[in-house]
């Protein structure tokens, strides 16, 4: 019965942590909204994922566009900030059939290297647009594709854009031209 008190007494404390974490970071970020199934569909067709390609989704939050790209054949990592946000990609991404092709970290975007992207998937504040740009503007290689959902690069210009969703197409460096 000890035992059994202790292993609740721990697990409620593990859940309490996660909660009072989840607060912590949601007061810093856009909160959490996940891409409904629609335009998550429409920025995969968008982004053109091929077989091989490199997929990166920068605050992967359920795992959502991670799935999306494995199936497609691509080769994808997810990188997640909030603890149970990244949990639930994790547990979600080791469920998969495709999950060999699926990478789920746990850290901040910031200290992650984007050199080998083919494709880069953003849902951030404008705030955080604007502190990830020159990161984007020093690691990608040309032919990048940026989708970014709801907000806008600041002084990039997109070569393609579904205006009734706000999805934001750029390709890297042709964005950077004015």
């Amino acid at each position: 019965m000890n035992l059994l008190l202790l292993t609740v007494a721990i697990l409620g404390s593990i859940v309490c942590l996660l909660i009072l974490l989840n607060i912590f970071i949601w007061r810093w970020t856009i909160g959490w909204a996940p891409t409904t199934k629609g335009d998550a569909e429409k920025i995969i067709q968008l982004a053109r994922i091929e077989e091989g390609d490199k997929l990166f989704d920068l605050g992967c939050g359920d795992g959502r566009f991670l799935l999306m790209g494995a199936k497609r054949g691509s080769e994808v990592t997810g990188i997640e900030i909030e603890p149970l946000r990244y949990l639930i990609s994790k547990v979600r991404a080791l469920l998969s059939k495709n999950r060999d092709k699926i990478n789920v970290k746990y850290g901040n975007f910031f200290n992650l290297n984007l050199k080998e992207a083919d494709v880069v998937i953003l849902y951030l504040s404008p705030r955080v647009n604007e502190k990830l740009k020159p990161k984007l503007e020093k690691e990608l290689t040309s032919g990048t594709v940026v989708i970014s959902y709801q907000y806008k690069l600041p002084n990039w210009s997109p070569t393609k854009k579904i205006r009734e969703k706000e999805i934001y197409h750029y390709r890297f460096p042709k964005s950077m031209e004015f």
